[in-house]
């Protein structure tokens, strides 16, 4: 098995990044960007050589609760919290960014970025441009209307909304027709044509489009959400989806300290503590081997 470096360095951290876990299991996320100012030895020193700038994390995410979502600067949301606690691992500070959903890949194609999520699924399509963690959480495709549609047929005739690049886009154009397809540039602006009458029907990942519809103020309150049911025509229909962090392709070393924080994390139940305190369901962290979406 590759590693990062010699045995008893590795050995030498897991003391101080233990208790580390420790705090942030108890409490939450909160405070890590405190954990990271304070004297502290990173799990991992050589990631300074990886990141754009040293002794920072660079984030990248749509603004999109409960994954990625930034408030007075504090980063949260599950995939927040999963890089909070990894800033906190290896002793960095967080400079958190947002962008809309179509500019976050090639932010982080672009070595603008450090890290970037917001309930991405692992596709080959994607593993194109980006590289993936191993997967944080699963998730399934969903449509959102009226009269509780769950089948691809039953959006024969409708006006579609969806997300600009979302892994069933390709197939389900193929069958509605790309008149009917409407891609949008994020998921707020899907909403907003929701509740202002515009759309009637539109596509989204379950888990975190149930959480937003029992918000207070949801513009999607008096939807109906269904999960699709499996259809060969759309691939994404028959497993749930895994999602992950993104990095780039130059930067694989990267990458493995990544999966090795989140790894260490998840052994320690951080990922069902931050699922939890978000709002998401459990189970949704229970991924299985690594996986991939067409």
């Amino acid at each position: 098995m590759h590693r990062l470096g010699p045995r008893n360095n590795h050995r030498r951290f897991v003391l101080a990044a233990a208790i580390f876990i420790a705090a942030l299991v108890a409490s939450g996320a909160a405070g890590v960007h405190a954990a990271a100012a304070a004297k502290c030895k990173p799990l991992h020193p050589k990631i300074n050589d990886y990141l754009i700038k040293a002794g920072t994390l660079t984030t990248i995410g749509e603004e999109l609760p409960p994954w990625y979502t930034i408030t007075n600067g504090k980063l949260s949301g599950y995939d927040g919290d999963l890089m909070v606690a990894i800033a906190g691992l290896e002793c960095l500070k967080l400079n958190a960014q947002e962008v809309d959903a179509v500019g976050v890949i090639p932010t982080i194609a672009s070595n603008r970025a450090d890290i970037g999520g917001g309930n991405w699924y692992r596709t080959l399509t994607h593993a194109k441009v980006v590289y993936y963690t191993n997967p944080t959480h699963t998730d399934r495709m969903a449509i959102v209307s009226k009269d509780g549609v769950d089948t691809i047929d039953g959006l024969q005739g409708r006006k579609i909304g969806n997300l600009l690049g979302d892994t069933w886009t390709a197939d389900v154009t193929a069958i509605l027709g790309s008149s009917n397809v409407i891609n949008y540039p994020s998921n707020q602006a899907i909403y907003q044509d929701m509740s202002a009458g515009r759309l009637d029907t539109s596509l989204f990942a379950y888990n975190g489009t149930s959480w937003y519809m029992h918000q207070p103020g949801s513009l999607i309150a008096g939807f109906q959400i269904k999960p699709v049911k499996p259809d060969p025509r759309v691939g994404v229909t028959l497993q749930p989806s895994q999602s992950g962090l993104m990095f780039a392709h130059n930067k694989s070393g990267l990458g493995l300290i990544f999966d090795q924080d989140l790894n260490y994390l998840k052994k320690r139940g951080a990922f069902v503590k931050f699922a939890k305190q978000e709002g998401l369901p459990v189970t949704m962290t229970q991924t299985g081997p690594p996986a991939w979406q067409p």
